[in-house]
């Protein structure tokens, strides 16, 4: 297995920001888990505000390049972005669409 495949399985079984000791045996994919992944996120990272800057890009396009478990890309959704992300796997994709879903 090259390093590429090795990376892409590891964030294949825990989407960037999703890892158990953060969700604490939460149900995953529920309102419950992402709301302690976004806690979590902004405890540790309180800048990412400020720099991302979310409400002052109104109607913009976006592009998120890795979405991770959606944390961000709910920000730019709820601050009526167009928007679109990608991301290196199918379950980090999965898990931001599920995230857009229920809220």
């Amino acid at each position: 297995m090259n390093l590429n495949d090795e990376v892409r399985s590891y964030w294949e079984r825990e989407p960037c920001g999703s890892s158990d000791w953060i969700t604490a045996g939460t149900e995953i994919n529920t309102k419950q888990w992402f709301d302690k992944i976004e806690a979590h996120r902004y405890a540790w990272e309180p800048c990412i505000h400020a720099v991302a800057q979310f409400s002052r890009y109104y109607g913009k396009k976006i592009l998120e390049v890795g979405v991770g478990a959606g944390t961000d890309h709910l920000q730019w959704a709820r601050s009526g972005c167009n928007l679109s992300g990608v991301d290196l796997t199918d379950a980090a994709i999965g898990t931001t669409k599920k995230r857009l879903e229920l809220y």
